[in-house]
């Protein structure tokens, strides 16, 4: 009996513990660690959501470029080119944070605590607690949101600018580009 109640309460743990981590909607593999990210020719994975359903309609894949009234996405080896008046919100994942990581080390420092005896009262809660805060803190690191409130007239631009370093072409896309030729990272 007691084990099956253990076993509900680590089920129940791992759940809890990864929910507040962020999903960065990129294909599994796809980014590259941090260090990578900034040696590499590729940008950043975003998922652009529209006002016409704010909560279906989507674009997603390569940041290619930011220019002034246009977002640039390769989704597939396609590139969709987005106009920002339609744009409700943007998702830019520059990254992967291995948070993933951090919550295995939480969940095997947590299970360690069974040799701790009736320390394990304080030392498991605490284990669950920091890890928990961590690995949620880690996977939101290389996350970059564009709201839907940062459309207001004050400095609509900024927010834009904000993201321009995670595309493939942070200065906007260069002249003469032949779109045709553009091909998405291979995996």
């Amino acid at each position: 009996m007691r084990a099956k109640a253990t076993y509900r309460f680590l089920i129940v743990l791992a759940v809890v513990a990864t929910i507040g981590c962020t999903s960065t909607g990129a294909p599994r593999k796809w980014l590259p660690d941090a260090g990578e990210a900034q040696q590499q020719a590729y940008g950043g994975w975003i998922t652009v959501r529209m006002f016409a359903n704010p909560n279906g309609s989507h674009v997603q894949g390569e940041l290619i470029a930011i220019q002034e009234d246009s977002v640039f996405v390769l989704a597939g080896d396609t590139l969709v080119i987005v106009p920002k008046s339609g744009v409700h919100s943007a998702r830019v994942a520059a990254y992967d944070s291995y948070a993933g990581r951090l919550m295995t080390w939480t969940l095997l420092g947590a299970l360690s605590t069974a040799s701790h005896g009736v320390a394990a009262i304080v030392s498991f809660p605490v284990w669950i607690a920091v890890g928990s805060l961590s690995a949620a803190s880690q996977s939101s690191r290389p996350i970059h949101n564009l709201p839907a409130n940062a459309f207001d007239e004050i400095r609509p631009a900024e927010t834009w600018d904000a993201l321009k370093p995670f595309a493939r072409f942070p200065a906007g896309l260069p002249a003469g580009v032949d779109r045709s030729v553009l091909r998405a990272k291979r995996q």
